[in-house]
């Protein structure tokens, strides 16, 4: 039988100054997503820009998750834009979801 000394114990005032919380998880990063600010607003991804493995997987690009916990919904089309009618992938903002009050 293994026999341990005890944990030392803390008072709660002691946690704020003498522990300091290890930052986990990736930083908060700025992307297309989060520039669609109004509903029907859109972006256009062109296929030219996708890399191989996306293209023959059909990618389609995803929303963060922390919008749509917010409520946010997001469409994707496929077709031609601009003057050279460039193939891609059009994402635009939708109609959110309706929060419970």
């Amino acid at each position: 039988m293994m026999t341990s000394k005890p944990r030392e114990i803390f008072n709660a005032d002691q946690l704020d100054s003498n522990f300091k919380p290890v930052t986990t998880g990736r930083g908060y990063k700025q992307t297309d997503f989060d520039n669609l600010t109004e509903v029907g607003q859109w972006f256009f991804l062109p296929l030219s820009s996708m890399t191989k493995g996306q293209l023959s997987n059909e990618y389609r690009p995803q929303a963060p998750a922390r919008l749509i916990c917010e409520g946010r919904r997001y469409r994707t089309k496929k077709g031609y834009f601009g003057p050279s009618e460039e193939l891609g992938i059009a994402v635009q903002r939708i109609e959110d979801v309706k929060q419970d009050p």
